[in-house]
């Protein structure tokens, strides 16, 4: 009877087991609904309990979900709540995760000064932090302030995170911030630079077997590595297998993405033409 009562739905196991699947199912589905199941199932069973870690995780989980799949209200609502009641139940971690998953929102929806901001609060966040956690949300640091254009910062920070992750054999996060590295490195005018951190990302990434959002990544910035160097067909063909692989996850194409493809990706059909863009397409 004890056994089943930990494993009953809403118990703190049943929801820490639905958290960890949900996060597993998010970072090795294609298939976005899988997650989004396992973190509706916290909030369904905890939905009438009072506040709690479990209701939170299960929150944040649902909003960077939703977020990937392109549906922005529900996701900044979600995050939001998980926001607010880990911070009424005094749950530092639970603080960084949401402030996490509202930042991914932010930036899919092309809201850099809130993703900016939310980055620092959440660097702010004092308490008992878990080491992946803050390895993370110093990887969102790190693009959000590059994407401000603070290169510096952004080098700065995503080095010390990076040796962090290093040290702690941290092998997801080490990929999550080699490929934000090589995205400094290339709005700094360094693609030598730029193409020897991808290369490094994507090793770890092959031997790990890494996950879909770090390979999309790669993907699209490899695709700017490439316009950079003059090298407009494997651009294009870079670019189209990213898009094939938001289309196959079921995943929205963030704003800013989109934004920065779009003038190289016009200026490669018009050096390629039209037959030669679509075959390299």
């Amino acid at each position: 009877q004890q056994a089943a009562a930990h494993t009953a739905p809403g118990s703190s196991a049943w929801c820490a087991a639905q958290f960890w699947l949900g996060t597993a199912a998010f970072y090795s589905e294609a298939d976005l609904a899988t997650p989004l199941g396992h973190f509706t199932a916290i909030v369904d069973a905890t939905a009438d309990q009072p506040p709690s870690r479990a209701l939170a995780e299960g929150l944040a989980g649902r909003s960077v979900t939703l977020a990937n799949m392109g549906r922005q209200a529900e996701a900044a609502a979600d995050g939001q709540r998980a926001l607010a009641m880990a911070r009424e139940i005094g749950y530092p971690a639970g603080e960084a995760l949401a402030l996490h998953h509202l930042i991914v929102a932010a930036i899919i929806g092309d809201d850099m000064d809130t993703a900016v901001r939310m980055a620092r609060d959440a660097q702010q966040v004092k308490g008992d932090i878990p080491g992946w956690l803050i390895r993370m949300c110093a990887g969102q640091l790190t693009m959000t302030l590059a994407e401000a254009g603070d290169l510096a910062a952004a080098r700065r920070i995503g080095t010390q995170a990076l040796a962090l992750a290093r040290d702690a054999g941290d092998l997801h996060n080490q990929v999550k911030l080699l490929t934000r590295i090589a995205v400094i490195d290339l709005k700094a005018g360094q693609p030598r630079d730029a193409a020897t951190a991808m290369h490094q990302a994507l090793q770890i990434a092959a031997r790990t077997g890494g996950n879909g959002f770090d390979i999309d990544f790669t993907l699209d910035w490899c695709g700017h590595l490439c316009s950079a160097g003059g090298r407009h067909a494997e651009a294009l063909t870079l670019w189209a297998a990213y898009t094939a692989a938001l289309q196959l996850e079921g995943s929205a194409d963030p704003g800013l993405s989109a934004r920065h493809r779009s003038k190289p990706m016009s200026a490669a059909r018009q050096v390629l033409g039209p037959d030669q863009a679509r075959a390299a397409g």
